[in-house]
């Protein structure tokens, strides 16, 4: 098969595209926007700690809902695998520390209204 370059560059775009997607952490830190760049708690946690901020998810990420929604923390390993079962930031500090992680803030999915809800009043 002959690789013409209009080929070429619609396999390019097609590449560029499907890697385009938001990395699942971001380090936040005061006075700097948020830094989405990391697929590894632990670069995400080191780069956190020199900055003098946090880890979190991204918010354009689509990640798994925890099942343990009353847990305020995550710790998040390689892998993105979360365990979300910390009451407090410093226990989960610890915990991740120890498993060579990361500690996030465990958010509830965003709440969306129903577009087709009748909001009428019936009297």
């Amino acid at each position: 098969m002959k690789k013409t370059p209009f080929t070429v560059s619609c396999i390019l775009i097609c590449c560029l595209s499907t890697s385009s997607n938001a990395a699942a952490l971001c380090v936040e830190a005061t006075g700097i926007p948020a830094q989405c760049l990391y697929e590894d708690a632990a670069s995400c946690q080191r780069e956190a700690t020199r900055l003098g901020g946090t880890c979190a998810f991204n918010p354009a990420s689509p990640r798994a809902t925890a099942s343990n929604l009353t847990a305020l923390y995550c710790v998040v390993e390689s892998g993105m695998v979360a365990t979300c079962v910390y009451p407090d930031r410093s226990s989960c500090d610890i915990e991740a520390a120890r498993r060579q992680g990361t500690c996030v803030a465990n958010l509830p999915e965003p709440y969306s209204e129903d577009p087709y809800k009748i909001n009428r009043p019936y009297y």
